[in-house]
């Protein structure tokens, strides 16, 4: 999620610093806080590279041995990714039981691999927000004409 929205996250002893050209997206500070220890020790450990490759070469091979597109096998190498991550960092799932599955998707998050779906239904979001956005404008412009309009 931060990568994807231009902003770097990097690791200052024990905090996260977030560098960007401007603020970063809405919920963006708060999965971070709540997934802080996770992506500081990914971070650390310099696996989010290692992550992101691993996904690729999930997406990949499931591409080349079922003769699919990328977009139909990213849920699949997603969910084998997430279990993964799950036996890689086992003391999370010690700690946290059921809910290591959110603590997985958020730290798999923090380095931009995010299921299909919710890529999907984030690039609606978007699409809606400037559908709105126009709309507001074509409203105010309306607005301001019938405002100046003679006889008003």
């Amino acid at each position: 999620m931060a990568r994807a929205s231009g902003v770097e996250v990097v690791v200052d002893g024990a905090d996260l610093v977030l560098r960007a050209a401007g603020p970063p997206p809405p919920g963006l500070l708060e999965a971070l806080s709540r997934q802080k220890a996770e992506v500081v020790a990914l971070l650390r450990a310099g696996l989010v590279g290692d992550w992101k490759a691993r996904f690729d070469e999930l997406v990949g091979g499931r591409e080349y041995e079922n003769g699919l597109e990328r977009a139909d096998t990213e849920d699949g190498a997603y969910l084998d990714l997430l279990d993964e991550w799950l036996r890689a960092n086992s003391d999370v799932h010690r700690r946290h039981g059921v809910q290591a599955v959110f603590v997985a998707m958020g730290a798999l998050r923090s380095v931009g691999i995010v299921p299909s779906a919710e890529r999907r239904r984030l690039a609606q979001s978007d699409e809606e927000m400037r559908f709105d956005a126009a709309r507001e404008v074509t409203d105010l412009s309306a607005a301001q004409a019938h405002a100046g309009a003679p006889g008003v």
